[in-house]
């Protein structure tokens, strides 16, 4: 508190220190006085008793003087304390004596069979039916209209603010989206292939191949929630390959493959690959050997991918007295470096994997810790939007959205001890329901580091993801088969929806 107080000094004398103009008193004289004295009584107020504006020489009333003094104190000082907040947590982050989360040392590949109940047939029938009446992509029309016409200017491309400036509607949403040509996904045609086979077992049926690459939520980290101090020192992992281990591999790609393989009532075939710590730019030089390899064997249906929040380590930079100084390390890390990788990445995987559909779930990131936690939800929700608008208007990718709702669900949901899954059982059977501290079980689904996920909010995170992206491919695949009846011309210009 005693920083907070210093630092709000310290802004308020370089706010004194910035020359204002003066009115004349022959001008407003009556005005003038009044200020004057007022400024007499409250010396708080004299810097704003001298604001004017420049352009009708107009004197500022003296209570809206003092409201806006009070709100920028406010602004500042809230900023002031995310900062502080921020550099804390990243520091206690990176220094922390316990180590780093111990990688998950199971199998990143396996594969999930359907088990062909009418139970789940019933459940995804009804899904798919109560998306289609309830269309989540409409949700915030207005808010995301207003941030798509914003972001052009804020990333500094000149082509395509040009593109934004020339006219409304249409044109502006132009901006920020790759045009490709219309194709119909591998996945599509394989659903409307296994239709019109005469039945079999599940085993016998051709299965979707999912891979999921990313960061460290691709690899998992946070599922063991067990600290590693040598995990970067590979001679004390060499030494202790013979110790015992958990054996858990990434739950997000399995749960998603076992969610994809309920609603499709087919097989999945998944493989997960990561870079810990990797921006856009590592995943694209690391993980694309990955997607090469499986391209080149069976094919890929489904490529999810997982970034969005080590970009963010690109705004603050190593040496911040020469960030003010050097103009190329202001743009580097920022949004148009961010759209740019992800174009990248885009065409990379469409060059190896032509058929494969590109996924960006969003992150349901969520902190109660005030007020970084207003801070961070703005940045990671305009990096979220960035991802948006770079998908829109291709046929080959897709960006699932998560909105609010659904994200608190996911935390309120985790409010209360007796789950179906690990219920407490009293002397007569029955389950204990205790309800839990808000406070003190708040970030249960975060593991110990305070930044990853562990693995509830991965199995939760990949449950949701696989129920919207059926929806997804299943409206696709209704209109691929109402594009039959339809001319040519009007078959090219579907998009995935």
């Amino acid at each position: 508190m005693m920083m907070m107080m210093m630092m709000g000094r310290l802004v308020i004398a370089e706010l004194r220190s910035i020359p204002l103009r003066r009115v004349s008193r022959s001008r407003h004289p009556t005005v003038v006085t009044a200020i004057n004295q007022h400024s007499n009584s409250n010396p708080r107020t004299r810097l704003y008793s001298q604001w004017v504006r420049c352009e009708s020489n107009a004197m500022l009333p003296p209570k809206l003087a003092v409201k806006l003094k009070r709100a920028g104190q406010a602004f500042t000082s809230v900023v002031l304390l995310s900062v502080i907040q921020g550099l804390v947590a990243l520091y206690r982050y990176r220094n922390d004596v316990r180590g780093k989360l111990a990688y998950p040392d199971g199998l990143t590949l396996g594969k999930e069979y359907y088990d062909g109940d009418a139970e789940t047939d019933s459940e995804a029938d009804a899904i798919s039916t109560a998306f289609d009446d309830d269309d989540d992509g409409e949700q915030g029309a207005a808010a995301t209209s207003f941030l798509d016409s914003l972001l052009p200017f804020i990333v500094n491309d000149d082509e395509k603010t040009a593109e934004a400036s020339d006219g409304g509607g249409n044109e502006g949403r132009k901006c920020n989206t790759a045009k490709t040509p219309a194709h119909t996904p591998s996945l599509v045609r394989k659903l409307i292939s296994t239709e019109h086979r005469s039945p079999s077992s599940n085993t016998d049926k051709d299965p979707i191949r999912v891979l999921v690459i990313g960061d460290s939520l691709a690899i998992g980290v946070g599922c063991i929630e067990r600290f590693h101090v040598a995990q970067d020192n590979s001679l004390a992992l060499i030494e202790n390959t013979g110790a015992e281990c958990d054996r858990q591999g990434p739950v997000f790609p399995q749960v998603l493959a076992r969610t994809l393989s309920r609603y499709f009532r087919l097989p999945v075939q998944w493989r997960s690959a990561g870079v810990d710590g990797g921006n856009v730019y590592d995943i694209r030089s690391f993980c694309l050997d990955v997607v090469k390899q499986e391209c080149s064997t069976q094919g890929v249906d489904i490529v999810v991918v997982l970034f969005g929040m080590n970009d963010l380590k690109g705004l603050l930079p190593k040496d911040p007295i020469q960030f003010f100084f050097d103009k190329e390390m202001q743009v580097a890390g920022g949004l148009g470096q961010f759209r740019h990788g992800i174009e990248m990445l885009l065409e990379d995987i469409r060059s190896h994997a032509p058929g494969a559909v590109v996924v960006f779930p969003e992150m349901p990131f969520q902190t109660r810790i005030f007020p970084l936690g207003l801070m961070m939800d703005c940045l990671v929700g305009l990096w979220e939007r960035l991802k948006k608008m770079v998908v829109r208007g291709r046929s080959d990718a897709i960006y699932l959205e998560i909105n609010s709702k659904e994200i608190s669900h996911l935390y309120h949901s985790n409010r209360y001890y007796g789950t179906p899954e690990d219920a407490l059982m009293d002397e007569h059977g029955s389950r204990v329901i205790e309800e839990c501290d808000d406070a003190k079980y708040a970030d249960a689904l975060l593991s110990p580091d305070g930044v990853h996920p562990n693995k509830k909010m991965y199995q939760k995170w990949a449950e949701l993801v696989g129920r919207k992206l059926y929806v997804r491919i299943h409206r696709q695949k209704g209109l691929m088969e109402q594009s039959k009846q339809q001319p040519i011309e009007e078959r090219d210009n579907m998009r995935l929806v």
